[in-house]
């Protein structure tokens, strides 16, 4: 029997391997945001390898201050933007509108993708007061209607989420499946209920709200992109409110709704996108940035 077991395994594990599923990035606890990702590593956990640079982000390392005539794009998110294990880092929205974005203008464009899987909105504005934005000129923030009730959060938050690498891939996929199972049975405490649910809702718009004066204040543009899931917003309100307090406060903002809403293929999940919501996704934020900031003589001025 434990040779049956031990070949099965085995078995299991060249699977694995030979797909290169099975190896996510190791995460690293924070006193102000929460988490990240830990620096300098290669992950594959459904298949697709990507990098995580120097500073714990996903995508290529950049220098610490742009080159001269670089346009540089800092992209603050969840696990939208930094894109999953289903996503490769050429079909991010993050690394398409730098693409779209460089053939309009003819400059040079960076995308510094701020970001990881579960943070809240708490989570992001403590990372840019904490790290800032390395050295980028505009801001695009993408906020899922998941993230509206959401709490900050912490790496104890998400067992799932690993702490060191397993050396066995079996053992790393194993591990991730105990852990959602032990998820679903403990009380979560990310999306409070009730009153709670509604303080955290002003909370979260509230702080959108000062960190966009923050980066204005800075000289730095900012725009925020509202996402629905994939069957739209659910008749709580919460979308209006986020409409309502973004226009108060002039930040400019667009609703991706009317292109993804009711459309599958857009969408792996409730709320996650596919490579053809990333495209989709990508042409309206180069579009509303081209049409905020203004494109003249070939480049674009702030």
């Amino acid at each position: 029997m434990v040779v049956v077991v031990l070949a099965a395994s085995a078995v299991a594990e060249a699977i694995l391997r030979l797909h290169d599923i099975g190896d996510p990035p190791v995460f690293l606890a924070h006193p102000e945001y929460g988490f990240l990702m830990r620096p300098n590593q290669s992950a594959s956990t459904w298949g697709i390898r990507f990098q995580i640079n120097g500073v714990g982000l996903r995508g290529r390392d950049f220098a610490e201050f742009k080159p001269a005539g670089v346009r540089r794009i800092a992209f603050l998110g969840d696990s939208v933007t930094y894109g999953g294990g289903k996503v490769a880092d050429h079909g991010l929205f993050v690394t398409l509108v730098a693409r779209q974005l460089e053939r309009s203008t003819g400059e040079p464009v960076e995308a510094v993708n701020i970001s990881a899987p579960g943070w809240g909105i708490g989570n992001i504005a403590a990372y840019v007061r904490c790290a800032g934005l390395h050295d980028a000129d505009v801001v695009v923030w993408t906020i899922p209607e998941d993230d509206f009730r959401r709490s900050q959060t912490v790496l104890g938050d998400y067992p799932t989420f690993p702490r060191k690498r397993c050396p066995l891939r079996v053992g790393s996929v194993l591990i991730s499946r105990l852990a959602m199972l032990r998820r679903r049975f403990r009380r979560p405490t990310i999306y409070p209920v009730a009153e709670g649910a509604a303080r955290v809702l002003r909370q979260n718009i509230q702080i959108v709200q000062q960190l966009a004066a923050e980066l204005v204040a800075q000289g730095k543009p900012i725009v925020v992109i509202l996402l629905p899931p994939k069957d739209g917003y659910p008749g709580t309100g919460d979308v209006e409110e986020f409409r309502a307090a973004l226009a108060g406060s002039s930040v400019p903002f667009v609703d991706v709704a009317p292109r993804v809403v009711d459309s599958p293929e857009c969408f792996l999940d409730r709320q996650h996108l596919s490579v053809t919501g990333h495209k989709v996704t990508a042409d309206i934020i180069s579009s509303f940035l081209l049409s905020l900031l203004q494109v003249r003589h070939g480049g674009i001025r702030n």
